[in-house]
This record gives structure tokens, C-alpha cells and sequence, in this order.
């Protein structure tokens, strides 16, 4: 009969810093339960590091061969690009969560259920969030400032909506003298925000334990600009709202 085994169980290992053909005179061997995601499920790999004079750091080894780290620091899990593109698309297009899209690969590696896994899905939603972050600021060319991605400026990475009104691109001329009992409500702009509220039930974390990777790059203020705006308004006496009073005075009533 056959017995299934893994290329790391034959002996295996994988090496990084060098090209193929090169054998590394200074090697450093990666975590033991090293973990590779990739397209096709979910791997535990032997991994070499280059430790030579000069070469580059663990994760930039990573990098160079198309594994995306969860850390900078010692890392121990890694995803590759071509799933992280994967995932990239369905998630846009199909709407399939990371939780979701994770246990399939799960299934994928093991469909059966006899081989326990290490469960790394917190280290994936993190490379997810990471890899989206970095190619946003790459479409929007931050890569090629001598000043680095820090020197984005405030909404620099928004993209501007094509269905929405703007003058001289897609407003027809004389829009501003549009008779009001028209069509004029065709050229007002409309901004609205969904709420999650599941979200908003959850206990804010702190910057410091999970710091935003870009305050303020794209459609949302930065957190403290949005504090300071406030505080302009705390004394500001709120406008009641009939629909909301009528509703209460109906709950109260109906109890």
C-alpha cells in the first residue's frame, strides 16, 4: 500500500539568499514548524537561511523568492504571492471572506481530517492586510518617491469615484444653471457611510497594539485630525429627530 508522505519528510529543505545552483556556506536553519500557504494547502517546510556577510535579512530572503512574512522578526509563516493575488480577486469579486477561503485550504491540504494542522489563519489576515496595504501605495506610485511611503500625503491614496459628479470631466456645461424643478438633483453629490455595527460592539484596541497602516492615505481622516474636529463641536446642542422620537414613544408604549 502507499503511505503518503511530504517532500519534507524525504529530506527536503529549502534554501534561501542564494540562486539554485549555489550552495550556502553559512547556513541558519528556519523555525522547525515553518509554514509555507499556498495555493494548494497549507505546508510545513524545512527552511534555510543565508547568514554569509552581508546578505540580506530573513525576511527580505522571504521576499525574494515570492513568500510574503507574517513578521519581520524571526518569522515562522509565510504566504506566497500567487495565493495572495488569489485571494485578492475572490475576495473583490466573489465576496468570500478570509476565514472562509482559509478552510478550504485546509481542505485542500487535508480533506480527510487525519493530519492536525497549525491553525494560522490570524498570521494570514495579517499578511492579507499587509499585502493590500503595499500594493495600494503601489498603484499609487509611492514607491518611486525619494522620500519613501511616509511622505504620503492625507487622502493621497484615494481613488476619485467615476460615477460621481466632477466639474470638467464628466458634468455637462452650464450644470451650475441647471433649473432646480429639472434635472438638477442628477448632478448632487451623495456621501453616505454603511455602519458595522458587529464591529462597533467590538473593544477598540490601542495604536500602539494595532497602529493603522496608513492614517488618513485614502478615504478615512486620520484618527487625531478627527478628534481635533470634534473637540470643536463638544458644547454643540444635537438636532432631535421626530422618526427617532416617535419610535421610542411607540416601543414605550407597546411594552
Amino acid at each position: 500500500y502507499f503511505e503518503k508522505c511530504t517532500l519534507r519528510d524525504l529530506g527536503l529543505r529549502i534554501q534561501l539568499g542564494h540562486p539554485r545552483t549555489i550552495t550556502c556556506p553559512i547556513v541558519k536553519r528556519g523555525h522547525i514548524d515553518f509554514v509555507v500557504i499556498h495555493v494548494n494547502g497549507i505546508h510545513l517546510v524545512d527552511v534555510d537561511f543565508c547568514d554569509c556577510p552581508g546578505s540580506l535579512d530573513h525576511f527580505e530572503q522571504l521576499l525574494d523568492v515570492g513568500w510574503w512574512p507574517s513578521s519581520p522578526l524571526e518569522p515562522q509563516t509565510a504566504t506566497t504571492f500567487p495565493l495572495l493575488r488569489l485571494f485578492h480577486n475572490l475576495n473583490l469579486q466573489g465576496c468570500i471572506p478570509a476565514t472562509d477561503f482559509y478552510r478550504a485550504l485546509e481542505q485542500l491540504h487535508n480533506g480527510d481530517g487525519l493530519v492536525q494542522l497549525p491553525d494560522h489563519l490570524q498570521q494570514f489576515m495579517l499578511t492579507v492586510r499587509e499585502w493590500r496595504h503595499i500594493r495600494m501605495a503601489k498603484r499609487a506610485g509611492r514607491g518611486n518617491d525619494p522620500n519613501g511611503m511616509n511622505a504620503t500625503a492625507q487622502g493621497e491614496l484615494a481613488i476619485p469615484c467615476q460615477s460621481c459628479p466632477h466639474p470638467n470631466i464628466n458634468l455637462p456645461q452650464g450644470w451650475e444653471s441647471a433649473p432646480s424643478n429639472t434635472r438638477r438633483w442628477l448632478y448632487g453629490l451623495l456621501l453616505q457611510e454603511d455602519a458595522n455595527f458587529k464591529q462597533k460592539n467590538r473593544l477598540h484596541s490601542t495604536d500602539g497594539r494595532d497602529p493603522a497602516l496608513g492614517p488618513g492615505w485614502a478615504t478615512f481622516v486620520a484618527e487625531e485630525l478627527y478628534f481635533t474636529h470634534l473637540s470643536n463641536y463638544v458644547d454643540q446642542e444635537e438636532v432631535g429627530c421626530l422618526a427617532v422620537h416617535i419610535s421610542d414613544i411607540s416601543l414605550i408604549c407597546s411594552n
